[in-house]
């Protein structure tokens, strides 16, 4: 997997007036806030291992459109795999999806910009963030908003072991 770093010192929130950008409650991820059946249930598994929401949605005429999760250094550990290692100041950003009648509409671009500005306010001073290397638009939308790339993670399946292994997992 790839992996990229944004400070957060400069970032900003970003306005819409076709989207409105906030985050998501544990009711509304257990309800299913109207996402396909296999979204829902990957948010809902995501808030029991996390014990609580860090996730934040662009909406659309009330409807979720895209979203992703911001995971302080001490709730990344809970991630599994464990990809990637935090210090106190640091997050990583993940999950972040659009949903397939919202894409092309830059509202990844728009989630995960208004997120860095949430790590910043929340005392956050650098994301971390992966992809899978085939992943094109998560890649141009990286590109796009300057963030870093700063090395490639493999995740490895040992026979043997029941959990994969990560390697490198800590980037400075």
């Amino acid at each position: 997997m790839k992996v990229f770093r944004q400070h957060t010192s400069n970032c900003q929130f970003v306005q819409r007036p076709d989207a409105a950008f906030r985050k998501i409650s544990e009711p509304e991820i257990e309800r299913g806030f109207d996402a396909p059946v296999d979204v829902y249930q990957r948010q809902s598994q995501r808030l029991a291992r996390f014990g609580r929401s860090y996730c934040y949605g662009a909406f659309v005429e009330g409807s979720l459109a895209a979203f992703a999760w911001l995971l302080p250094h001490d709730v990344m550990k809970l991630d599994t795999p464990r990809i990637l290692r935090g210090n106190p100041g640091q997050a990583e950003m993940t999950a972040a999806e659009t949903l397939p009648e919202f894409r092309g509409r830059n509202l990844y671009g728009y989630v995960i910009r208004n997120l860095f500005a949430v790590g910043r306010d929340s005392g956050i001073d650098t994301v971390f963030f992966k992809t899978f290397p085939e992943n094109a638009a998560a890649l141009r939308s990286f590109e796009k908003i300057g963030a870093t790339y700063i090395g490639t993670t493999y995740v490895l399946h040992v026979p043997g072991m029941t959990a994969p292994v990560a390697w490198p997992r800590r980037f400075v």
